[in-house]
């Protein structure tokens, strides 16, 4: 689901080598993270310019005169310059060593902890500082750095991770806990995308409530997925829990809400994942809520 979820691509030899076994699953994700950050730093790190302003003894690369007169009017022997220079600390290697750093923490596995200890004298050069998500979108691929993009997609993902306590909908993965919710939906909305052409994902344009006087509107509803086949339109909700007997009633209301505030929709779907606790409980059931209209 990750794989699919968040689109990286799993190389399979890698798989091969990697199993549960004693380790947890954070441990087998970050072995094919790191086995891939491998591969690549056999390339070298991506290194780019970044302007620098300086004072200097000599002159290098152009004098910026404003600065120059502030800061030297008694220091004759200094020259504020600017100039690029060539370095490796910038946001990839940033994002990268913190990412490594994070694991040299929580890894339980010493062939993790191994092969980290050999990677992480490579980012000497680099600073290590807290990345967020925002961070990795502002960088901007060219030729030279896309090859690292697989690498930052695996770092994005564990920054996404959040160390809190277990709560519902969330699934402990060791230290890193993923929401299984938003997880299973987006799963869920890429299968249906690889086989239908027409998928909404989280359409959002209608509302629940419209306040008389005014006509403004309150409440917009979003469900995970619209389907349209041929003639039908179809509203699937995902919901990553088990189900014992029947849907929950806030389910059902929420499917409700749904077919009566959505035009031409045919029929409402709550899609769960098929466990054994629940094939145990209620057998092979689709549910299938008919839409109602009131006069």
């Amino acid at each position: 689901m990750l794989k699919v979820a968040n689109d990286i691509p799993l190389r399979k030899n890698i798989d091969a080598n990697v199993s549960y076994g004693g380790q947890g699953f954070i441990d087998v994700l970050a072995s094919i993270f790191l086995k891939e950050l491998e591969k690549q730093i056999q390339s070298g790190l991506v290194g780019s310019y970044s302007k620098v302003k300086k004072n200097l003894p000599t002159v290098k690369g152009s004098i910026d005169f404003s600065n120059h007169i502030k800061k030297n009017t008694v220091l004759k022997n200094k020259f504020y310059c600017r100039y690029s220079k060539f370095t490796n600390n910038n946001i990839i290697n940033q994002t990268i060593k913190y990412t490594l750093h994070f694991f040299k923490k929580v890894s339980k596995s010493t062939k993790n902890i191994s092969l980290i200890s050999k990677l992480y004298p490579h980012f000497d050069g680099v600073e290590l500082k807290t990345i967020n998500i925002s961070d990795i979108d502002t960088i901007n691929w060219d030729r030279q750095s896309i090859r690292y993009k697989i690498i930052l997609d695996y770092c994005k993902l564990f920054i996404l991770g959040e160390s809190i306590q277990m709560s519902a909908g969330k699934v402990k993965v060791d230290l890193m806990l993923f929401d299984m919710n938003k997880l299973f939906e987006r799963f869920i909305f890429k299968m249906y995308k690889r086989i239908y052409k027409k998928v909404s994902y989280q359409y959002g344009s209608q509302y629940l409530l419209t306040k008389t006087e005014t006509g403004h509107k309150k409440i917009n509803l979003r469900p995970d997925i619209i389907l349209n086949i041929s003639s039908a339109r179809l509203i699937i909700d995902t919901k990553w829990k088990q189900v014992h007997r029947f849907a929950d009633e806030s389910d059902i209301y929420q499917m409700n809400s749904y077919l009566n505030s959505f035009p031409n929709i045919t029929n409402a779907i709550l899609l769960y994942p098929k466990t054994y606790n629940n094939d145990k409980w209620l057998g092979n059931i689709s549910l299938i809520i008919n839409k109602v209209l009131y006069d």
